[in-house]
């Protein structure tokens, strides 16, 4: 084979076994030293360059740094992927340049010595040097462990409230929690709340409550999304939010044995629903043949386990509402305006009973006085806030959220209703002039 048919890196190595200088080792092959130099310049230049792979049972990432792979063609043939069983979600490419002086050399070894010269022309070549990036998705999806699949429930050692002594009943108010994960460096972060979510765990050891509510987007369920570019860190993050899930509110009928509990749609909720119509229309209702009975298995009763814990579910969203008395009806909402107020500003404008929101993320509490035959009363338009996360990390429209943490709790009757808001900040809460310090249940979960 002829030098200049050699491969650089064939090349380079033969070079160096050589021990000869450039220019002997140009004059022994019968060619210039301009080949050697360059085919030994470029096997030097590709032994720098940087390739990453990093692969799960359905996902792969390939990485490259170098000044050949320039494009998304040069990435799969070099890394060889098989486009018959992979596709390619999105892909970057980036440019930049980098110099390098113009050196001739003339090196050669003695008794494991280099001798030699090297000349500096003072001229700089510059070189293009290009980033390409992959993400590729799997044809034909194998399944993974965990499975997402329901969860069972298991209910022990009930610890209650104390009996309450007002004559009204009363209702717990949890908002926002969206449940879920982002994985970093192999470990699950939260989206929600741990400390802020425990506040409401606090309280129903302290107290009975006559219901408890909560009011939608219990979980995230980012993966299940394709209204947003999907964040690959959020990919198998379903079944931990499953688990935990249904481990808080296990939690809340352990404490509250006698409570009715109702655990209404949101937005996020429904994103489970809308991803199997979209993708999955066959399977859409689709039940065991033995039970019919029950709820299909891939919806948000049968995933959190709903039944086993007494719980009731209100789908529907966006027109899901629950009346917990005449008085007072309670919804996820699907407003959300930016001026403080505002949203719960639209609410009271038509109501005639109080009602309590979601889906805002901000603590709103606005009232107004309905006079009518009998005389006057009072209803509420309310919002608690959320119980996820306010530091940015909960995948928002924008990285400036303006967030507030709080639960609440209701008394009511069927002619009127009273709101007490219990405002929550870094862990901490106000309720009746007394601080509540919220805690992280994650050994808990790990321990049960």
């Amino acid at each position: 084979m002829k030098i200049e048919d050699m491969s650089d890196e064939a090349l380079l190595e033969l070079w160096e076994q050589s021990k000869l200088s450039t220019r002997r080792f140009a004059k022994k092959h019968g060619v210039t030293v301009g080949i050697i130099a360059g085919k030994i310049h470029r096997a030097r230049e590709k032994q720098k360059e940087t390739f990453t792979a990093e692969e799960t049972p359905n996902r792969k990432t390939v990485y490259s740094k170098s000044i050949r792979i320039k494009n998304l063609d040069d990435l799969i043939a070099v890394c060889e992927i098989d486009l018959n069983e992979w596709i390619v979600e999105r892909h970057i490419v980036n440019k930049w340049e980098v110099g390098r002086r113009d050196e001739k050399v003339d090196l050669s070894f003695n008794h494991g010595a280099i001798t030699g010269k090297k000349k500096d022309s003072g001229r700089i070549f510059v070189e293009p040097l290009y980033q390409v990036k992959a993400w590729l998705i799997k044809r034909e999806p194998e399944p993974v462990i965990p499975i997402i699949k329901p969860v069972i429930s298991v209910i022990k050692n009930y610890k209650t409230g104390q009996p309450k002594a007002s004559t009204k009943e009363s209702l717990l108010i949890i908002p926002d929690a969206q449940i879920g994960f982002n994985k970093i460096d192999g470990r699950l972060h939260t989206f929600h709340d741990r400390k802020a979510m425990s506040i409401a765990l606090v309280l129903c050891q302290m107290l009975q409550f006559d219901a408890i509510v909560i009011v939608g987007d219990y979980g995230d369920f980012a993966e299940w999304t394709d209204k947003f570019l999907i964040d690959p860190n959020s990919h198998q993050t379903t079944q931990p939010t499953l688990i935990e899930g249904n481990w808080y509110l296990s939690k809340l009928r352990q404490y509250q044995p006698k409570a009715r509990i109702i655990y209404i749609e949101g937005n996020h909720d429904k994103r489970v629903e809308i991803a199997i119509k979209k993708y999955l229309p066959f399977a859409y209702g689709l039940k065991p043949a033995n039970e019919i009975h029950l709820p299909a298995p891939l919806t948000i009763p049968r995933l959190f386990g709903l039944a086993e814990l007494d719980i009731e579910y209100e789908g529907n969203y966006p027109n899901g509402e629950t009346w917990i008395s005449d008085s007072l009806k309670c919804i996820h909402g699907n407003v959300a305006k930016t001026d403080p107020g505002a949203t719960a500003r639209a609410y009271l404008r038509d109501a005639n009973e109080t009602i309590v929101f979601g889906h805002d993320h901000t603590f709103q509490y606005l009232a107004k006085d309905i006079k009518g035959r009998n005389g006057s009363r009072v209803v509420y338009s309310y919002c608690p806030g959320v119980v996820c996360k306010v530091d940015n990390s909960v995948p928002g429209k924008t990285n400036r959220q303006t967030w507030t943490q709080g639960i609440g709790v209701a008394h009511y009757d069927n002619k009127q209703t009273y709101i007490e808001h219990i405002p929550i900040s870094n862990g901490r809460a106000m309720f009746r002039g007394e601080f509540i310090e919220g805690y992280d249940y994650e050994n808990e979960i790990i321990l049960e």
